[in-house]
């Protein structure tokens, strides 16, 4: 049974809306050999105009290689997908799949002229992309994460903690309450039977089962307030290539603090020796925070500088 126009205009449209290209040889072959090319641009006015009258958010754009509907995008969506796009690749939290997925989806509002100038924006940012030394797929988790915050659900997952005490992929059971982004990671805020604790999102090995979990819980029973007290590394003073010994850190976690270091060898104590390079104050400062559980071996004028500020700070606890 052959279509009216009606239904045919009906169903050109959806397509559209689906995201294809409708090219008059498709067209033609979808909905008659005997259509003429007027009768696919009167297909294309009516479609037009119930744009016009009824979804002015798309435009319908007709070239050689066809027809296809675009999103009308504003010079302030432009803006925000360039903002958001520089924040998602420096966070270097994503695979490369996973960073192309989120910014392509950034594009999905933009025209494709906002899109051509989005991705020249982009490039060298993009093709400077390093990922995190242990990035795996985090999307699918983050929304498992994400809907059981929604529902108040409970999650009974295996994790990889840093703490020496638990194994590798122990079994936890805890009800998320809310997620942030914060150096490199997400977190998120779990509450379990002992009390509030933190996770790691890309430590979360995977999502067991989810259970019903208790509604009276929600995102402002916790504050984010103190765990945004932290010290971010400064790109202050000249590059220098340095080494230094790690007890008690997790290998990834150095080499994921400093892109493109590597470990050197690990001593017969257990201590990782590890060659990075980065600008001086920042990695002084980081250094310094880790206490007693890194040893600087070089180069001889940092090793004299740190010598220099434990001598200052071991005299601030000593008696006079």
């Amino acid at each position: 049974m052959a279509l009216t126009s009606t239904q045919r205009v009906a169903s050109v449209l959806a397509r559209l809306l689906h995201g294809e290209t409708i090219t008059f040889d498709d067209w033609q072959q979808h909905y008659g050999a005997a259509k003429s090319t007027r009768t696919f641009q009167r297909d294309l006015a009516d479609i037009r105009q119930a744009l016009e009258e009824n979804n002015p958010d798309f435009n319908l754009m007709v070239q050689d290689t066809g027809a296809q509907l675009v999103k009308k995008g504003t010079q302030n969506d432009l803006q925000l997908a360039l903002a958001l796009g520089q924040i998602v690749i420096a966070s270097r939290a994503f695979t490369h799949t996973e960073l192309a997925l989120v910014l392509t989806e950034l594009t999905a509002r933009l025209n494709p002229d906002q899109k051509k100038y989005f991705e020249n924006a982009l490039r060298m940012p993009k093709n400077s992309y390093y990922p995190l030394a242990t990035s795996k797929p985090l999307l699918g988790i983050m929304q498992q994460v994400i809907q059981a915050i929604a529902t108040h659900a409970e999650l009974v997952f295996a994790y990889s903690s840093s703490r020496p005490s638990e194994a590798r992929g122990q079994e936890h059971t805890a009800q998320p309450e809310t997620m942030y982004f914060d150096q490199f990671y997400f977190y998120v805020v779990m509450h379990e039977a002992q009390g509030y604790r933190v996770f790691r999102l890309d430590r979360i090995d995977r999502v067991i089962k989810t259970q019903p979990g208790d509604w009276r819980l929600s995102a402002e029973h916790f504050s984010l307030q103190e765990l945004r007290q932290h010290t971010y590394l400064q790109a202050i003073g000249p590059a220098v290539t340095f080494q230094f010994k790690a007890w008690g850190i997790w290998d990834t976690t150095i080499l994921d603090r400093f892109p493109q270091s590597r470990i050197l060898r690990t001593e017969p104590d257990g201590a990782f020796v590890v060659e990075a390079t980065a600008k001086e104050v920042g990695a002084m400062m980081w250094l310094r925070s880790q206490g007693d559980k890194v040893q600087l071996l070089s180069p001889p004028s940092w090793v004299a500088k740190m010598q220099a500020n434990a001598k200052a700070v071991l005299a601030r606890y000593q008696d006079k």
